[in-house]
């Protein structure tokens, strides 16, 4: 059986793309290195949507004609999804769609809500699986959306970190958090309200830090990407991650790349995060919505050099066991074919 990839961000130099291709050598993958998708409006943003509809229309149209066609087609996305099932319609094949990274939010509105539900029914009943990233997901989407003849699977999140020799972890005397989606950084504000740490907050989305009161000892990077983001990342004390939401997966990029530096993580517990890590082994677990909780982990860790190397070390074994872009690659592609062949994953 062979399959074909759309990785739209991708160029053919990726590690994952490359470690795809060697654990599926009859895959074909489709990169076409775009850039992120930002947007000044939502003019522009469903502009870029439609891009996107079509990338995956043609690539799938093309796929599907060749002899022999893939059996199964990966998307990216959800309007990724809808290109590649109007490829298959016009091309007439049964060639399956698997949905990698899905992500289901719910909003404050009870009408924006049901249209959203409705058009992510629509999307995923034209699939034959979907890959999340916690097992709690899985059984949350397969009870909300009842959609039989799709299977959502479980395949714990991995990343590439390829860090610059000119970076090199260390201790400069600061905490680090980081993250533009479902973070409390209020809550954060207010325990380092009464500590003389300091903190800098990389996050470049305003409605996540308009809850923040200034203070002297909290710096908010609006502009940190790329390398310089390592560099605030290799230089922390320690990473705090504080989360707002439990029902979807959030949080794991942070956590996962502060793991490969070695760095102790005071990461908010829910059903998701739980998966990701032991509490005081790898990772230092703290409970939702408390700042005296949060506050104990920051007080403990920022007194306790032996215990944050000691957790530090035990992380950054423990990604490179468990979520180093390798052993992703492996997951998933051993469940795409689990999906396919309808054996369990």
């Amino acid at each position: 059986m062979n399959a074909h990839f759309l990785i739209a961000h991708a160029t053919h130099d990726w590690p994952l793309v490359k470690l795809i291709k060697e654990q599926w050598p009859d895959a074909t993958i489709d990169c076409r290195g775009v850039k992120s998708l930002t947007y000044r409006n939502r003019i522009e943003y469903a502009f870029k949507l439609l891009r996107y509809v079509w990338l995956a229309f043609s690539s799938g149209f093309a796929a599907l004609a060749r002899d022999p066609a893939p059996a199964v087609l990966c998307a990216y996305s959800d309007v990724e999804v809808l290109g590649f099932a109007l490829a298959r319609f016009l091309r007439r094949k049964q060639a399956g769609i698997i949905l990698i990274g899905f992500i289901y939010t719910t909003r404050k509105s009870k009408l924006t809500s049901l249209l959203r539900m409705a058009y992510f029914r629509f999307v995923l009943s034209r699939t034959a699986g979907v890959i999340c990233h916690s097992q709690l997901e899985v059984k949350r989407y397969t009870g909300l959306f009842g959609l039989g003849s799709t299977r959502f699977v479980n395949v714990p999140y991995g990343i590439n970190l390829e860090i610059p020799a000119s970076i090199v972890a260390a201790d400069l005397g600061y905490i680090l958090t980081a993250g533009r989606s479902g973070r409390d950084y209020a809550l954060l504000g207010k325990v380092f309200s009464s500590m003389n740490l300091q903190l800098r907050i990389v996050c470049d989305a305003e409605s996540e830090v308009s809850g923040l009161t200034a203070q002297p000892n909290i710096a908010i990077l609006r502009n940190c990407y790329g390398d310089e983001y390592f560099r605030q990342l290799a230089g922390a004390t320690f990473v705090v991650v504080p989360l707002k939401n439990d029902d979807i997966s959030a949080g794991q990029m942070v956590l996962l790349q502060a793991m490969a530096f070695g760095k102790a993580v005071v990461l908010t517990r829910t059903p998701t995060t739980e998966e990701y890590g032991e509490h005081l082994r790898t990772v230092y677990f703290v409970e939702k919505w408390s700042a005296e909780s949060m506050a104990a982990a920051v007080r403990l860790l920022a007194q306790d050099g032996e215990l944050r190397n000691t957790i530090g070390k035990a992380a950054q074994e423990y990604f490179h066991t468990h979520h180093s872009i390798a052993v992703f690659a492996r997951r998933l592609v051993m469940a795409i074919d689990s999906i396919c062949k309808g054996e369990p994953v």
